[in-house]
């Protein structure tokens, strides 16, 4: 769902990403703090990274035209949109804040996955994915790490801090949406705006 130009704001926020704090974001802030919430369109097929920075590209060369170089304040995945546009539209943006940012999701999982296999859990091929995935560095074996890392018998009490627990309670019944939103990472994807950053 997209957001209608506000006018009296310069301030674009950018979550992007499927947690439920998206829904408190996108009533609150609009009205209480004169930010543009711009959340990506809800589809019930996923979609490409490219597909999403186009379209928050879209609004945004719609806010400039009306108040200028524009102030983007992003959260979670929306990080990873907002360093995307500042290196292809950086005329457009004026500052750019980038909070809990999990633009470095790919070495989060391998260091995850690390220890997994350290700890001896998980099946026979997490040792090899992980292995493969490091090597090759690629989308394609990204991908492959994902289901090797669900081989883990309870693998999300690892993944989370012990007294989170109905944060756990929460992303697990949801997990089949965060799944789908993992598969719609295609075209420009964490590896190119991880090696742009190392880069920078």
């Amino acid at each position: 769902m997209s957001s209608s130009v506000i006018q009296t704001s310069r301030r674009l926020f950018l979550h992007w990403g499927p947690g439920g704090n998206a829904q408190v974001e996108r009533e609150y802030f609009p009205a209480h703090l004169g930010i543009d919430f711009w959340d990506r369109p809800r589809n019930s097929h996923p979609s490409a990274f490219t597909d999403g920075v186009n379209a928050t590209q879209s609004h945004l060369e719609k806010l400039h035209a009306v108040h200028g170089p524009i102030d983007l304040i992003a959260h979670s995945f929306g990080c990873a949109i907002a360093l995307e546009l500042s290196f292809r539209v950086p005329t457009l943006i004026r500052s750019i804040t980038l909070l809990s940012g999990n633009e470095d999701v790919v070495r989060g999982t391998y260091q995850l996955a690390g220890e997994l296999v350290k700890r001896g859990l998980g099946s026979l091929d997490l040792a090899p994915t992980l292995q493969a995935a490091e090597r090759f560095q690629s989308w394609e074996s990204f991908q492959a790490l994902i289901p090797a890392l669900f081989t883990v018998p309870h693998l999300f009490s690892y993944y989370w801090a012990p007294e989170s627990h109905q944060a756990q309670e929460k992303y697990n019944a949801s997990v089949h949406q965060s799944s789908v939103y993992l598969t719609g990472l295609n075209g420009r994807n964490y590896f190119d705006v991880g090696a742009a950053l190392r880069a920078r």
